[in-house]
């Protein structure tokens, strides 16, 4: 039961770790088709979910990930914004 006490205590610890990743592809080279399915799926999977309101997976709003997605669709002009994403600026 202390070991069990002991992850849980080091849970907020690891929420606070973001990964790292490169800048967002240049607007005037098209990502391929691959890429486009591959962001369009980062940005799903990371979506804040409406019960917590963060990732899923990060546990943190906007997290990381989905922003750099978000943004290399949009520098590509993949991005199709839906009503969900009035307020969807990165934070």
């Amino acid at each position: 039961m202390v070991h069990h006490l002991r992850v849980v205590a080091a849970l907020p610890a690891l929420r606070e770790v973001e990964p790292t990743m490169s800048p967002a592809p240049p607007a005037d080279r098209p990502l391929s088709p691959e890429l486009v399915q591959h962001y369009r799926d980062v940005v799903r999977i990371h979506a804040d979910d409406p019960v917590i309101g963060a990732c899923p997976v990060c546990l943190r709003s906007r997290c990381r990930d989905w922003r750099y997605a978000r943004e290399a669709l949009i520098s590509a002009g993949e991005f199709a914004a839906g009503p969900e994403d009035a307020d969807a600026e990165p934070r």
